[in-house]
């Protein structure tokens, strides 16, 4: 399936159920962070974003730091860019805050843009650190 290709029903609950293949990965890479990025705007089939949530944290800091938070950054914009959790917001405080924590600026910025997210939906759990990383 080519990505201009549109991606019907069926292919959509595949790429859901694919995330659970995350828990086999030991480190985020170019590659596994495409597929997981395909799949990232349809966890909500099936209910397996909290799966994509645990296994990205688990991820996070694995193999090389940079790389790894760029890749998590990345899925996360697009895991919520059309589609909110109901929870676990500590491990994605923690996974958020792990970011900002890496010191790069391209990512800092992705961090910054992933708590202003969760802001629009009134859900403020990234206000404390989002604050302790952009002092003002």
């Amino acid at each position: 399936m080519s990505t201009k290709e549109e991606i019907d029903s069926d292919d959509k609950e595949i790429l859901s159920e694919a995330v659970k293949l995350a828990a086999f990965i030991d480190e985020i890479d170019d590659k596994n962070a495409k597929w997981l990025m395909l799949s990232a705007p349809y966890t909500h089939i099936n209910y397996n974003m909290r799966t994509l949530i645990n296994q990205l944290h688990r991820l996070r800091s694995t193999g090389d730091k940079i790389q790894a938070a760029n890749h998590v950054a990345d899925i996360y914009l697009q895991l919520f860019r059309d589609q909110m959790p109901d929870y676990p917001y500590d491990q994605i405080k923690e996974t958020v805050e792990s970011l900002w924590a890496v010191g790069n600026p391209e990512i800092k910025a992705k961090a910054n843009k992933i708590a202003g997210i969760f802001d629009t939906y009134c859900l403020y759990f990234l206000d404390e650190p989002y604050k302790r990383y952009n002092p003002e």
